[in-house]
């Protein structure tokens, strides 16, 4: 047995801060909503402004939660390795290694997701095919940004500083396709989804740098956080209301039954939107398909 599990539960090293998968859970409901409103649009069932007003507060919303969250998860899961990786049998470097193999292994996952569908996009859609969405983004978007998982303060400053890479390229008129990913005014090019390295890697370099503030140590500070930034809101009474209210929220899946202050209707809410997010991937590849299959035998749509 390694001194890992001498000296830490492995519940404590295994743990999940809920919030997050809850928070991801919320993207992909809205998610599979706008996808719906969408595909009533484009096949002239039910006319939507889908790119303004409400739609598009919706679609920034989510779009904004599953980016962020890429850089959260990576701090989470660098903030395990050094709190944890120190005291295991192996050594911390051992403990960087896998860090680094998780995360490879799981941008070609996403992009391996993001090929399939431009494959199909491509099929079905030839004009308008996804050549470089989120999925593509967010496998870049691993790859590069693993390397600075624990870097808090530079995360910000290279944020800030994609948001002015953005502003300085976005009306330079390019044709080479090489410089698509990047965020010119690409000419000529029409596609459903396009996510470009800039200014979109700044929201997953802003989640690394929350992710290490809010969870360093991998434990939860929001609450410590909190105190700190509105101290008069926090003292007496609101401040223990909050304490109370922040136990409804346990960093594992199983404790969620043990607090008396959750109602059913809020378990069952805590616990549909936990599904969700932990297989976000899952029903982002499925629900578009499964979307189109209820509308065709419905016959709302015909494909």
């Amino acid at each position: 047995m390694s001194e890992l599990s001498a000296k830490k539960p492995v519940k404590e090293f295994s743990k999940r801060f809920i919030e997050i998968d809850v928070l991801r859970g919320m993207a992909v409901l809205g998610m599979i909503v706008f996808h719906l409103f969408f595909i009533l649009d484009y096949f002239d069932v039910v006319a939507n402004e889908m790119y303004g007003g409400l739609w598009l507060v919706l679609a920034r919303s989510v779009q904004f939660i599953f980016l962020g969250l890429v850089g959260v998860s990576m701090a989470l899961s660098w903030q395990k390795v050094e709190r944890f990786g120190s005291e295991s049998m192996e050594g911390f470097d051992d403990g960087v290694r896998r860090f680094y193999k998780r995360q490879l292994k799981r941008a070609f996952l996403v992009f391996a997701m993001a090929m399939i569908v431009t494959l199909f996009t491509y099929l079905a859609a030839p004009d308008a095919y996804v050549k470089f969405g989120i999925l593509h983004f967010i496998a870049l978007s691993v790859f590069l940004l693993m390397f600075l998982a624990g870097r808090k303060w530079l995360n910000l400053f290279l944020g800030f500083l994609a948001l002015l890479v953005a502003f300085l390229i976005k009306d330079i008129a390019v044709s080479n396709p090489l410089l698509y990913p990047f965020g010119f005014d690409f000419i000529g090019i029409n596609t459903f989804d396009y996510f470009p390295i800039f200014p979109w890697i700044s929201v997953s370099l802003f989640g690394i740098f929350l992710g290490n503030v809010c969870y360093g140590g991998f434990e939860r500070n929001l609450l410590e956080i909190f105190r700190k930034i509105f101290p008069t809101l926090t003292a007496g009474t609101a401040g223990k209301s909050l304490t109370i209210f922040s136990k409804c929220f346990p960093a594992r899946f199983e404790k969620i039954t043990h607090y008396n202050c959750l109602s059913a209707v809020w378990r069952f809410l805590i616990c549909s939107f936990l599904f969700l997010g932990k297989h976000a991937l899952l029903i982002y590849m499925l629900h578009i398909p499964i979307i189109l299959l209820i509308l065709y035998a419905l016959g709302v749509v015909s494909v």
